[in-house]
């Protein structure tokens, strides 16, 4: 049997020869829907703030249910709930005076199944909540209401992590960082708050299955927490996808993984920059995305008038999506701007913003001027210019979502069809237009345009039609658009 906490500690200074220190007693619960603060379902104490806390153990029920509430005042210096293979425990924290104080840490399935739900109350934890620590263990915090409080929350060690919040505030750096061979860690914010101390990670390298998942709630940078907080989305294991009510983190924002605009708004633009220091080839899916008529909105891309060079030869690159000085975009659905002869008319901070939308939303346009009866919109750019300012021309460059457009051909869609197209709402018939100039390279659409077009605040959308060989079976020759993810 693997040890954790503390009994781990006191096993090995005792295998060196060196006196034990007072670590405490440890105390085991043994009842089911009983009382923390009953001494009675305790052995051979109810545990003292110095004390290691057991609920679910080998010394009790293999399932253990200890429930804070009323006047009750819990404390304990380390708390294990669920803590042998064989065994379950549950911890509820419930009523407005209700308290847990955990000075040290906290683990919620350490090497069995631990569950701790939180409806009203505060629980403190001193140093670390950590949610499925051991291989084959699983933790789940279950926050309704109440205030949590955790120096960090780490949601997934070897074993499987959950963290769901539907209300509350839980203050805390929070990383969903499952180590390797974990099934993976997951944080479901849905209501309530969560106020990030200093960083918020999604995934590490070599490890499982990071999600955060959102759908409704706000997050937020605690109170008089020191510095600037960030998020990390780490590549290929680490995604955030939902909406939320809002998302305002002053510091950087560093995406080498997935973000996904799923259901809703998700407005990122609160960060203060965008960063991402890792290449994303042809065959990784790496980047953001709009889906179930989402929007991603980024933080706006602005342009300093005294780095604008003086020779109009030489352009004043911009980046959507990706770290200023990234010269080769390739995350999915990044965006490049590389402006000649650029000019601010006024003082005024001169830019852009930049929303992805899902190719099926509402707000796009479904209208003729796309080819074809059938067809794909692959990505969907909309744009918008801050402040006065001209420019003589400027390259468009667009990463698409290549594997898509390799799901699409697949189908028996013709690669050299795919286009770049942008949305004209003027005159009486508005309409996608064919982006002149263009050309695309397997992974990356480029257009050039003067200012004077006025195309460049508008809609832009990348397309494949469907051969009409395929759109006349079944259907004739209804002329209606097919927008498919």
């Amino acid at each position: 049997m693997r040890v954790t906490g503390l009994a781990a500690v006191v096993a090995v200074v005792a295998s060196v020869g060196v006196p034990t220190l007072a670590l405490g007693d440890q105390c085991h619960f043994t009842g089911w829907w009983r009382g923390w603060c009953d001494p009675n379902w305790w052995t051979p104490h109810a545990p003292g703030s110095g004390d290691m806390a057991y609920v679910g153990s080998d010394a009790g029920l293999d399932t253990a249910y200890a429930f804070v509430s009323g006047d009750c005042s819990a404390v304990c210096e380390w708390l294990d709930v669920g803590y042998n293979p064989n065994c379950v425990g549950v911890v509820e924290v419930s009523g407005p005076n209700a308290s847990l104080d955990v000075s040290r840490n906290a683990y919620v399935g350490a090497s069995g199944v631990g569950y701790m739900v939180q409806t009203g109350g505060n629980v403190s934890i001193g140093d670390v909540l950590i949610l499925g620590d051991y291989e084959g263990a699983s933790g789940t915090y279950d926050l309704q209401g109440g205030q949590l409080s955790a120096d960090i929350v780490e949601v997934g060690r070897e074993g499987r992590g959950e963290f769901l919040q539907s209300g509350g505030t839980n203050t805390c750096s929070l990383q969903i960082v499952p180590w390797a061979g974990s099934p993976g860690g997951t944080y479901g914010l849905s209501g309530g708050t969560l106020q990030i101390g200093s960083r918020l990670d999604v995934g590490g390298i070599g490890g499982g299955q990071a999600t955060l998942a959102l759908s409704g709630g706000r997050i937020v940078q605690e109170p008089g927490a020191p510095g600037d907080a960030f998020m990390y989305v780490t590549e290929n294991n680490g995604e955030v996808r939902g909406w939320a009510e809002q998302v305002d983190l002053p510091g950087f924002l560093d995406n080498s993984g997935r973000v996904i605009a799923d259901g809703g708004d998700l407005d990122l633009s609160g960060f203060a920059e965008v960063r991402n220091f890792v290449s994303n080839p042809a065959d990784q899916g790496n980047g953001w995305y709009a889906e179930n008529q989402g929007r991603l909105t980024l933080p706006p891309v602005y342009m300093d008038p005294n780095d604008i060079p003086d020779d109009g030869n030489y352009p004043t690159p911009c980046n959507w999506g990706e770290r200023a000085d990234d010269g080769d975009i390739d995350l999915v659905n990044s965006f490049r701007a590389e402006f000649y002869g650029l000019e601010a008319l006024t003082p005024n901070d001169i830019g852009f913003t930049c929303t992805l939308l899902d190719p099926c939303a509402i707000d796009v346009p479904n209208a003729p001027g796309l080819p074809g009866s059938w067809g794909t919109l692959v990505g969907v750019w909309d744009f918008e210019e801050i402040g006065d300012w001209d420019y003589d021309h400027v390259d468009m460059i667009f990463r698409y979502d290549s594997l898509r457009v390799e799901e699409l051909v697949a189908e028996g869609l013709n690669i050299d069809e795919l286009a770049l197209y942008y949305w004209d709402p003027n005159g009486p018939d508005p309409n996608w237009v064919l982006a002149d100039n263009q050309s695309y390279d397997g992974t990356h659409f480029r257009a050039t345009y003067t200012h004077q077009s006025s195309v460049f605040s508008r809609m832009w959308a990348i397309y494949i039609p469907e051969p009409a060989t395929l759109g006349l079976l079944g259907l004739g020759g209804l002329a209606f658009l097919r927008r498919r993810r």
